[in-house]
């Protein structure tokens, strides 16, 4: 698993910088951050309640449909119910004008593994159930509730497979299926909006188990976006599903979230996330999980940090307001489940606001900007390498790492070997060659130039490889501890660009936190044994156009 891998290693530990507090003058953001509508109790006035509140603190409105499917309707293109239109009707007449719309499709029931059941006031009960994902008649009535939801509400975003991630890590058999479901609505949507950003989403700690993560690219492929569903505090819940547990706070969210800014390779999105205020007993599955105030506003404001670092596209927080008194009028056992989230809220149920809610409030006070957003890393042709928050500058003095000549290649031991070779374009790379699926690491290093590196934004090269996986980059000190960054690398040629700060500094070792550049010795490429292909025994690394700046 590439979790194992950020634990071994300890890569990517995040370093500390003051939390969010009142935006300054002028002060800009790319993420749009936003919190759902989902009422916290019922009655009409409630309702109206929560659509205020989730005004107030969103500027990206919300539309989570996650009640069923009107399948038969769909298929015929007959009229919806009437429960599917009023629902749809009063969304609609919530929405802020000029507001840009996240709208969320679930064509997955609640347990995530299995078709979603038809919409109330559906006449398609016997039909769809137990129906395979690419089944004609399920792929046509799916293809013809998206076209008309994205009609209707006029989406920025849309999120046609709610949690669907999850399919890939509990019921594996199915993905093949649901993938063509999704490819083949993806493309009747691209049709008629060409310009819509379409995607699923991942709930975050299964998507980091490795074989959950290799199924997930299949439909990230053709996405636009890496969608994300993330509640940090449920790392027991996931984990009776076989997802790997998470360490305790704050590292329960850094690691994943460190995790996924290696792992993706489109912008990201964080379709749904919250945290609990207070600690959650569910006896009836074995599960005690942490919460409180303190780790929900550290939360909140490091998400938005992340978001910043990483180029988030949009942030929803789910919950605005806590759900006990809607948890308190179901069945007890649906109650006990529901408890898991019922604290989650930046409100409490008296509508009184917890401490995370100024932080949030604080976050929203700096001006979005779409403009600065196009301009993003996160924006850019998909060949760029994560994480990172911006590139380097263009600016200031360039030291060449290679590879030119034979003198700029690194040394690698037997019976790993290196080659100066030249490109498609003509230019001269590095090719690194090695045993593949060894379990075993395998490495290559060579000095870095005399003086080090400028004190500039960092570095930038080329990269790909014949077979998927990461590769690690270390910068060794003079001191004699590293600093650690990892890369994904594949058959496409990727524009990788890092910043000193990207580098983490090996644990234990008793080093600064920050990478001096002009400290660098020697540079080192890691391999850890785990990439392989059933095609070759060996791996192949191409690396060119490596400068420091």
């Amino acid at each position: 698993m590439g979790f194992r891998s950020v634990l071994m290693l300890g890569i990517f530990l995040l370093a500390q910088a003051p939390l969010y507090g009142r935006a300054d003058a002028g002060e800009t953001r790319e993420t749009l951050f936003g919190v759902s509508t989902f009422p916290f109790k019922l009655s009409p006035a409630a309702s109206e309640q929560t659509f205020r509140i989730a005004e107030d603190l969103s500027d990206i409105y919300v539309v989570q449909l996650d009640n069923g499917v009107p399948w038969s309707e769909a298929a015929t293109d007959a009229r919806f119910p009437v429960a599917v239109r009023n629902k749809w009707r009063e969304l609609a007449a919530h929405a802020p004008s000029e507001r840009p719309v996240y709208l969320a499709l679930a064509p997955l029931a609640e347990d995530r593994k299995s078709l979603a059941p038809s919409s109330e006031g559906s006449t398609s009960i016997g039909r769809f159930h137990g129906a395979a994902f690419d089944d004609p008649t399920v792929v046509k009535a799916y293809v013809a509730y998206a076209l008309k939801a994205v009609r209707y509400f006029k989406p920025t975003y849309v999120n046609l497979g709610l949690e669907a991630g999850e399919l890939a890590h509990r019921r594996p058999g199915d993905w093949d299926a649901f993938v063509t479901l999704i490819r083949q609505t993806t493309d009747a949507l691209r049709q008629e909006f060409p310009t819509l950003k379409i995607g699923i989403s991942f709930g975050l700690q299964s998507l980091m188990e490795k074989s959950t993560a290799e199924r997930a690219r299949q439909i990230i492929a053709f996405s636009d976006y890496v969608g994300i569903s993330f509640y940090p505090y449920m790392s027991a819940f996931h984990q009776k599903f076989g997802a790997p547990p998470l360490p305790a706070p704050p590292d329960q969210w850094r690691v994943p979230l460190d995790w996924l800014a290696s792992f993706a390779e489109k912008p990201i999105a964080i379709c749904e996330t919250g945290y609990n205020t207070q600690d959650v007993s569910v006896r009836t599955w074995g599960l005690q999980m942490n919460g409180s105030e303190a780790e929900q506003k550290d939360y909140v404001s490091d998400l938005a940090r992340y978001a910043k670092r990483d180029g988030y596209l949009f942030a929803i927080y789910y919950f605005p307001i806590d759900i006990g008194p809607l948890i308190d009028t179901l069945p007890k056992p649906a109650a006990e489940l529901a408890s898991m989230w019922r604290e989650n809220g930046l409100l409490d149920a008296e509508l009184k606001p917890k401490p995370a809610q100024e932080v949030w409030k604080a976050i929203l006070a700096a001006k979005y900007d779409p403009a600065a957003l196009k301009s993003s890393p996160a924006m850019q042709p998909k060949t760029a390498e994560r994480p990172q928050a911006a590139a380097p500058a263009e600016t200031g003095p360039v030291v060449s790492v290679g590879f030119k000549r034979d003198e700029d290649l690194c040394q690698a031991p037997s019976p790993a070997r290196v080659s100066l070779v030249a490109t498609d374009s003509g230019a001269n790379a590095m090719q690194w060659e090695f045993p593949a699926g060894t379990q075993q690491w395998t490495w290559c290093a060579r000095p870095a130039p005399a003086g080090g590196f400028p004190q500039g934004a960092g570095m930038r090269f080329r990269i790909r490889s014949d077979v998927d996986g990461p590769v690690f980059v270390e910068m060794k000190a003079a001191s004699g501890g590293g600093y650690f960054a990892m890369v994904d690398a594949g058959p496409t040629w990727r524009d990788v660009r890092l910043r000193w700060s990207d580098f983490a500094a090996e644990s234990n070792k008793g080093l600064a936190r920050d990478l001096k550049p002009e400290a660098i010795t020697n540079i080192v490429l890691a391999d850890e044994g785990k990439a392989s292909s059933p095609e070759s025994s060996t791996r192949r690394i191409w690396i060119s156009d490596w400068i420091a700046q």
